[in-house]
């Protein structure tokens, strides 16, 4: 909006909000566009973890210009023409939207009725992760990730080579899932 500058950010106008940027890598997996998704990961990484914008709080919005948090402008009637806002801190969206590019993206989750399938994408700055005790239905997986790219060329539960990247909705019990990707 014309009204709003690089001094005075507008609130809905050009401010960073990460929920949104967690849509938008989203979305760019889908598309298979790899050089957007790092871009937003990383982006949000150093937004929340920086010390000088974050400093280890996911914020709810940021300036668009400094990183640094901005809850921006936005107009609140006739008495307050320019109210600025302020950025909310430890707020729930914006560290969910950041999970989501973890698990969807890194991990490459995908849950279903049946199933948790498998289809990891690693940054070539990342080259392993690894995930420990997460709780699926009746089952405790630790998923580490080794390589870079999107395409598995191994992928094992307890030591034993598949065929299917998933895992049964039904499984129990503690499970080992081991990913090479290239």
């Amino acid at each position: 909006f014309p009204r709003y500058s690089k001094e005075m950010p507008g609130r809905h106008n050009n401010i960073i909000w990460p929920m949104v940027n967690g849509f938008f890598a989203k979305a760019a997996l889908v598309a298979k566009n790899y050089k957007t998704y790092n871009h937003e990961l990383f982006s949000l990484t150093h937004l929340a973890l920086d010390e000088d914008k974050g400093n280890y709080n996911f914020r709810e919005i940021f300036n668009p210009y400094s990183g640094k948090p901005d809850g921006g402008y936005q107009a609140w009637g006739e008495e307050r023409p320019n109210y600025h806002w302020e950025s909310c801190k430890f707020q729930t969206w914006s560290a969910t939207a950041y999970i989501s590019m973890v698990i969807n993206g890194l991990f490459g989750m995908k849950f279903n009725d049946k199933s948790l399938s498998f289809a990891p994408f690693l940054p070539e700055e990342i080259g392993s992760i690894e995930l420990k005790d997460l709780s699926y239905r009746d089952s405790k997986l630790n998923i580490s990730i080794k390589g870079k790219g999107n395409t598995i060329e191994s992928f094992m539960i307890d030591g034993k080579k598949q065929t299917h990247y998933s895992i049964s909705s039904t499984m129990q019990g503690k499970h080992s899932i081991s990913i090479i990707i290239k």
